[in-house]
């Protein structure tokens, strides 16, 4: 792990603290931060400031993705979400809501300057009859025609209403609704060229929702897919069959959290160790399932194979699909092991160096060899 760190920006109560994944080698993931040695990373409010080095890179500024969007007329909302950040303040971003009929923002913008995500990281926008006094809210979603939800990076006085659509500086958006005939140009092509915008075909007709299932990148309407209404939490496990395009079954975790291990179980209610019952049986025979044999990369069906049920455990004799077998094993844990926190001070009286093995706590240093190197001696 490198980091470049401008020392003017480090006091002697400050440490590089992991804020951002549990990627390994990935020095993006670290942010000055207050000492914490022992305890959970003090990552709340990053913000912007004077004191935060210029080279920071870019998803600083913007991890913010639209994760939510509710259109039924009794429950409209937005919900934000932060990529588990937490506590991220939202100064400079703005809501736009654009009607194509106008190519122009059909009300005033909603600033989020003052408001963070929640500890979990997600923000939710109401309308305002749905909202309290201190909660950011809109006057209403267009759902006639062809509109979008745009979140920009810009000052409150950038883009008012009536502002003519535009796509600088924009963090992510979602177009929708039904495509506006014998038109030249509509917002698809100033916000996103070459997509083609969520249809409202179904979303009236139950208290569905277009949530994020397919991904975290911005400005990607592929991602979205129509569900359960999740408000506040945005998790929702989606079901595949083969040569089916849409999901078969959905169902939301809101409510729901891991155990001490990490692990939540969703089954059938004839299974054991179940925290969440599903009317949904497994294809496979009893003693088979499909397990995930290597960790912990993100929609990679390499790293899954079949192995017994293992139901609120870690998978172990999980067969891969090159054929070898990965049993749980002291090698397995440690690849959990994490760089945390690291402290230093010039006057060389103070150092430590904090390691995270994602909670499952136990994990023998049996073998493993901590090295600190220099520039100045090679």
């Amino acid at each position: 792990m490198t980091i470049h760190e401008d020392w003017t920006a480090l006091s002697t109560d400050e440490s590089l603290s992991r804020c951002w994944g549990t990627d390994a080698r990935n020095s993006s993931q670290f942010i000055n931060k207050r000492r914490s040695h022992g305890r959970s990373n003090f990552c709340d409010s990053p913000g912007r400031s004077s004191r935060i080095p210029s080279h920071m890179p870019n998803a600083y500024l913007s991890p913010v993705v639209i994760n939510e969007l509710s259109l039924e007329v009794s429950n409209q909302y937005i919900e934000l979400y932060d990529g588990g950040i937490g506590n991220f303040e939202l100064n400079g971003l703005l809501i736009v809501l654009y009607n194509s009929r106008t190519m122009r923002a059909y009300t005033d913008p909603v600033s989020l300057t003052g408001y963070k995500t929640d500890p979990s990281g997600y923000l939710l926008v109401k309308h305002k009859d749905l909202a309290s006094d201190s909660e950011v809210s809109f006057k209403e979603i267009s759902i006639i025609d062809l509109n979008a939800i745009a979140l920009f990076q810009e000052h409150s006085n950038t883009i008012v209403r009536g502002s003519i659509v535009t796509s600088e500086n924009l963090v992510d958006v979602v177009v929708y609704g039904n495509m506006v005939v014998n038109r030249q140009r509509d917002l698809t092509d100033v916000l996103l060229p070459g997509s083609s915008p969520l249809s409202m075909d179904q979303i009236l007709v139950a208290p569905n929702s277009y949530s994020r299932c397919r991904g975290w990148a911005p400005m990607q309407l592929s991602s979205f897919l129509l569900t359960d209404q999740s408000p506040g939490d945005g998790i929702v496990l989606v079901v595949y069959e083969r040569g089916i395009v849409f999901p078969s079954f959905f169902t939301s975790l809101d409510n729901y959290a891991t155990n001490e291990a990490g692990l939540l179980t969703i089954g059938h209610e004839n299974g054991t160790n179940i925290d969440r019952v599903i009317d949904r049986m497994n294809d496979l025979d009893d003693a088979t399932s499909i397990s995930r044999c290597l960790c912990c990369e993100k929609r990679n069906s390499a790293s899954f194979g079949t192995g017994p049920p293992s139901p609120g455990a870690i998978n172990s004799q999980c067969r891969a699909a090159d054929g070898s077998v990965i049993t749980e094993s002291l090698q397995y844990h440690q690849t959990l092991l994490r760089i945390n926190e690291v402290y230093t001070t010039f006057a060389g009286n103070g150092l430590y160096i904090e390691l995270y093995d994602e909670g499952y706590s136990g994990v023998r240093m049996d073998d493993l060899m901590l090295s600190l190197y220099s520039s100045e001696h090679k």
